[in-house]
């Protein structure tokens, strides 16, 4: 995969990669009895990128980085939904 950096001659990028496994919240709008609306659930997300910054409250991955120096696909994850976090180690 990294072999990919070296054809495009540029630089990897400095920050961490990261798999992050957090409770999402959902909505719904349909309508629903008390008894459904009870069962409802959260949803876990898994999300892979890169740590580019994190505070008391939250976490910040942005899962694509260009050529060019820009990134995208942001995700802001508060702390207090994270269930799991594993580096991912990328070996030259």
């Amino acid at each position: 995969m990294w072999q990919l950096w070296l054809k495009m001659k540029t630089n990897k990028p400095n920050f961490p990669l990261y798999v992050i496994i957090w409770k999402d919240h959902t909505g719904d709008s349909s309508w629903k009895s008390i008894e459904e609306i009870t069962k409802e659930k959260y949803v876990l997300a898994y999300s892979i990128g890169y740590l580019i910054h994190k505070d008391k409250d939250s976490i910040k991955l942005c899962n694509t980085y260009t050529s060019d120096g820009g990134w995208g696909g942001l995700d802001l994850i508060l702390k207090n939904c994270i269930v799991e976090m594993h580096e991912i180690e990328i070996q030259d």
